[in-house]
């Protein structure tokens, strides 16, 4: 029976952080909403679909200390297969039934705002309630049924995101209830560190591997309270690609040479990652400040396989779940 030489490397990336890019007005933080009173989400049925949302504004200038306030804003993110935000573009975005006219984009994210060339719901500072309407194409909506819009107030000086979170609007979603959620502009500071995995001899069939060492698991470090409340999904992409909700690691030398396999990472205080995290799962993080994985590796290695090296590289990433 043959037997094959192999190792998977794992390169860690986690995709969590939010780098500033540069933007024509600082960005910070305040208390832009008072609160969303009612969400719901519409297919229109001609390929679009519209979100609506009503909500009550604070007064912005109290809410921002700026020295001249210039126009509400709204952001929308989708959601990925995998549960990930994204940032769309939308096909109009309406406020008590005035359509934006502009947009800027702050840390990769586009907010639509309207220029204050006469009076109009977008330019009034005042804590007047107000509805705003977003209207996507439904193809946005295929790989996940829910969007996330969030508000800010642009002035002179600054740019203010609501603190208090973004609105989550799904279909059928509770007749019009409107759920907060934590906007992906926070900062949640996770450094990583892992080895590259070594798994040995890889024998035909079926074959589990566990690394069970200290040196093998993948650990991640954070500040406790950032993390307090959340729920995360891991998942990882890798570089040979995945067939039949596997990974693939390729011969070094031949690539038409592969090996299915699947990773289980054990928290190492109960719960458990599997990967491909096809289904989205989450888990929470620890408390202390750290949590680490022990990782289990499932190989399905054909018959008559290539004898050699055999390789793979996983990149990590880690988002809050809505």
């Amino acid at each position: 029976m043959k037997q094959v030489a192999t190792f998977i490397c794992a390169v860690i990336l986690i995709c969590l952080d939010i780098t500033a890019s540069q933007a024509l007005a600082a960005l910070v933080w305040g208390d832009v909403t008072s609160g969303y009173d009612t969400c719901f989400l519409d297919d229109l049925g001609n390929g679009y679909s519209e979100a609506t949302i009503w909500l009550s504004p604070n007064n912005a200038n109290a809410a921002s200390n700026q020295d001249s306030f210039i126009s509400r804003a709204v952001a929308v993110y989708r959601y990925s297969e995998s549960g990930y935000t994204e940032n769309i573009r939308v096909q109009s975005v309406t406020m008590n039934g005035t359509p934006s006219d502009a947009e800027m984009n702050l840390s990769g994210v586009t907010y639509y705002y309207r220029n204050p060339n006469n009076s109009h719901s977008w330019s009034d500072s005042s804590d007047m309630p107000r509805v705003v309407v977003v209207r996507m194409q439904s193809h946005f909506l295929a790989s996940w049924s829910g969007i996330a819009i969030g508000m800010g107030n642009l002035g002179s000086r600054d740019f203010v995101v609501d603190k208090k979170g973004l609105a989550y609007v799904q279909k059928n979603g509770g007749e019009g209830r409107c759920n907060i959620i934590s906007n992906p502009l926070a900062d949640i500071d996770i450094t990583v560190t892992a080895p590259d995995w070594n798994l040995g001899e890889i024998k035909p069939g079926q074959q589990s591997i566990p690394l069970s060492g200290s040196a093998e698991q993948l650990c991640l470090k954070y500040t406790g309270s950032s993390v307090a409340g959340k729920q995360f999904i891991i998942n990882a992409t890798n570089q040979h690609g995945i067939k039949n909700n596997s990974y693939l690691m390729k011969h070094l030398l031949n690539p038409s040479q592969e090996i299915p396999y699947g990773l289980i990472m054990n928290r190492t205080v109960g719960g458990v990652v599997v990967l491909p995290n096809s289904y989205h799962g989450a888990i929470e993080l620890n408390a202390g400040g750290s949590t680490c994985f022990i990782p289990t590796f499932i190989t399905m290695a054909p018959e008559n396989l290539e004898p050699g090296l055999y390789t793979d590289v996983l990149t990590f990433n880690i988002v809050t779940k809505a």
